[in-house]
């Protein structure tokens, strides 16, 4: 087929094409605007210890000890990907949910976990509730040796960023999408007749 015959195709056919087109946008136009509103939630963990073993001994500059506190980074940041830590910390919240936690080891002692919430509020509550829930399982593993200076895990104050649809990109996208379905309503219609 030659481009004059596509043009006539689409000239015959331009009504079918226009609808499917702005059909298709529409659609997903809405489909961003009905989405529920979700906030994109960053918390920093700091691994530290909950007390300091005094020794005349010569310590290697705590060498040792930050190896530790690495390795057990490492530890928190497996943990809070665990299906059963993600349930205990929904449960300790009192919020409905599954949704996944996300961590990343920025340094020795620092994780940062990345959730969604619905709301601030929602967001907060889960901040605390992984504090309390990772403190637990870390006081679990302290049981049997009682080492006064065991690990700990502090919490910063979560940085909540709330979820705005970015509507020039997404009308962009739905023009782009109903113009290719359009473009193929067209021609299976041609092909139909």
């Amino acid at each position: 087929m030659e481009l004059k015959e596509y043009i006539a195709i689409f000239k015959k056919h331009f009504a079918l094409f226009l609808l499917t087109a702005i059909l298709s946008a529409a659609a997903i136009i809405v489909s961003q605007a009905l989405r529920p509103s979700s906030c994109k939630v960053s918390l920093a963990l700091n691994i530290t210890r909950g007390g300091f073993l005094k020794t005349d001994d010569y310590r290697y500059d705590d060498f040792y000890r930050l190896q530790a506190d690495e390795r057990f980074a490492d530890t928190v940041a497996r943990w809070i990907t665990l299906p059963g830590i993600t349930a205990d910390i929904y449960d300790e919240a009192g919020v409905n949910g599954n949704k996944k936690f996300k961590a990343k080891r920025l340094s020795s002692q620092i994780v940062e976990i990345v959730y969604t919430a619905s709301d601030a509020e929602t967001a907060r509550k889960l901040s605390d509730a992984v504090v309390k829930v990772l403190n637990r399982e870390t006081e679990k593993l302290n049981e049997p040796q009682k080492n006064e200076a065991w690990f700990k895990i502090l919490g910063s104050r979560p940085i909540i960023i709330g979820h705005e649809p970015d509507w020039r990109k997404t009308a962009l996208i739905g023009m782009l999408i109903g113009i290719f379905l359009g473009f193929w309503a067209a021609l299976i219609k041609h092909y139909l007749e």
